[in-house]
């Protein structure tokens, strides 16, 4: 009885203090509104006198004027918002905060030099591709090359963008994607090397303009859109879907959709057919790992894929993981962001399962998680929230964790979050399939997919009490090639200074060939990702 009152007496003084909060928020906005009227009508008198001078009334000028003040108006009400105050301090309203990013992502001109320019071509969403991106940017820069991204965003422009160091912008322009246009920044930026690293919802018209140039280009595939339009190979529980054949995966597509939940021509054969022609047409075609070249080979035994460990140059690496010690519960991280492709199923079984049988046992999910009120739920799960890269490492520290857990059901093609447990010395838990399974090798635990909740339950307890007895791993070794140039893509500063014909020997090709499918149908569980900021 005395917890339950200890606990109402705390929701009490939650309540107060949020209270008192919301005065203060009220208290501030009315103060902001008498200081900003105050200011306006200092100004009207001041220019009224002037202003009935300069502008008579039914005069133009008058209507110009009048104008002119009710968009100070407008001004001011947008303005009104601006303070706040949240749980903590004040902070800046979201509608301030667009307007400051979209002062500081204004358009800017491109200033040509005498380096070569890359052309690296994304997609809209962010994760581990971008993320990508921007560390082969910060390497190509440091051996003087500059990347430009040409991407779309949501509202179906297309973006240039120059990437700086740690994700800065140099310029940035939004272009609509015609022809013309896309063919006049072309021109100005003049890239000598194109670099696809995803094609979804990339404008066709930028691919014809590239083809038209005569362009080489190399290709990395994140992932098997290649292969299917889920892009995940899943089913609608985010399980793998075991690859069937092509009958087995019309039947999915017709049911399920695309990536997004959208209606596709289910012919998976022309699909991959379209694929395969623009692959033929690359210099290179790059993959993150053995595994994804041997699933992407079944389907297309006749191109030449290499396999490069994405670039990882910059990882915390300590010793995170803590030694379990009797009596205590064993803690398990869970990393990254936990949707339904990525074992949120698989989590909350596990979840489920330690509640019933009242296991010492607490899932620490260092990020966010879907359906996370179910989670926190059952009293076994911590949630953090969004986080930056270079807050892992405290995030972790304060975590306290005895175990690195890593969900997902499905074939990973890398895993950053893998690399992130590595790092911080954990023995990480994954399923026996995928890039996971091959990469933690005999540092890590690989548990078969069919494996129940209750049996990872007990193996996660089993293995805090083994690793208390076991020294600390070998801090692991990642990708670090020491030049992009000359070590990934086989080439020399001195030919990037030659021209095109005696640097790239070889004749057009075609990089373009997959059409988008129409949208005709918007499932309302489409969402499957979301990105840290």
């Amino acid at each position: 009885m005395s917890r339950d009152a200890d606990f109402e007496k705390r929701i009490r003084i939650l309540e107060e203090r949020i209270r008192d909060l919301r005065e203060e928020n009220a208290r501030l906005r009315r103060q902001w509104d008498e200081t900003t009227q105050a200011i306006s009508w200092r100004i009207i008198n001041m220019l009224s006198r002037p202003a009935r001078r300069l502008a008579p009334l039914g005069s133009r000028r008058r209507r110009v004027l009048r104008s002119a003040c009710n968009l100070a108006a407008r001004a001011r009400r947008a303005l009104t918002p601006i303070v706040r105050v949240p749980r903590h301090a004040l902070t800046i309203s979201r509608g301030a905060a667009w307007t400051i990013r979209r002062l500081a992502e204004r358009p800017r001109p491109f200033v040509a030099d005498d380096r070569p320019v890359f052309l690296f071509v994304s997609h809209v969403g962010g994760g581990g591709v971008s993320r990508h991106i921007q560390d082969m940017a910060d390497r190509l820069r440091l051996e003087g090359v500059r990347v430009v991204v040409a991407r779309p965003n949501p509202q179906g422009r297309l973006v240039f963008e120059e990437l700086e160091q740690a994700g800065a912008i140099a310029w940035r322009v939004e272009v609509r994607p015609c022809r013309p246009i896309i063919k006049a920044y072309l021109d100005a930026i003049q890239p000598v090397f194109v670099h696809v690293h995803h094609r979804l919802g990339v404008p066709e018209t930028l691919f014809k303009a590239l083809d038209a140039r005569g362009l080489p280009t190399d290709w990395t595939l994140h992932d098997y859109h290649a292969l299917c339009p889920r892009v995940h190979l899943h089913d609608d529980r985010g399980e793998y879907c075991g690859q069937p054949d092509p009958e087995g995966c019309r039947t999915c597509l017709k049911s399920r959709g695309d990536y997004h939940g959208r209606r596709v021509n289910p012919d998976v054969v022309a699909h991959r057919h379209a694929w395969r022609a623009c692959l033929q047409a690359a210099r290179r075609i790059y993959v993150p790992s053995e595994d994804m070249k041997r699933r992407l080979q079944r389907e297309f035994p006749d191109l030449d894929m290499t396999v490069h460990p994405h670039l990882e140059p910059s990882l915390p690496r300590s010793h995170m993981a803590r030694r379990w010690r009797d009596g205590e519960p064993v803690r398990v991280a869970v990393l990254g962001v936990i949707t339904l492709v990525k074992g949120l199923n698989r989590l909350l079984e596990a979840a489920h399962d330690a509640w019933t049988r009242a296991l010492p046992l607490t899932f620490v999910v260092i990020g966010t998680a879907d359906r996370s009120e179910e989670l926190l739920a059952t009293g076994h799960v911590e949630i953090t929230g969004r986080y930056r890269e270079s807050e892992i490492e405290t995030l972790l520290d304060e975590a306290k964790c005895h175990l690195a857990w890593l969900p997902s059901t499905l074939p990973e093609t890398y895993m950053y979050t893998l690399s992130i447990a590595q790092a911080a010395g954990f023995r990480p838990v994954v399923y026996d399939l995928g890039a996971q399974a091959e990469r933690v090798g005999t540092a890590g635990r690989r548990v078969p997919l069919e494996t129940s909740a209750a049996t990872l339950n007990d193996c996660l307890l089993q293995w805090a009490a083994l690793d208390a007895q076991l020294g600390p791993l070998e801090p692991p070794r990642f990708a670090d090639y020491p030049s992009l140039l000359r070590d990934y893509y086989e080439l020399s500063p001195a030919n990037l200074k030659a021209s095109r014909s005696e640097i790239f020997p070889v004749t057009r090709r075609r990089i373009h060939g997959v059409a988008s499918a129409p949208v005709l149908l918007r499932k309302t569980d489409a969402r499957l990702h979301q990105r840290h900021r």
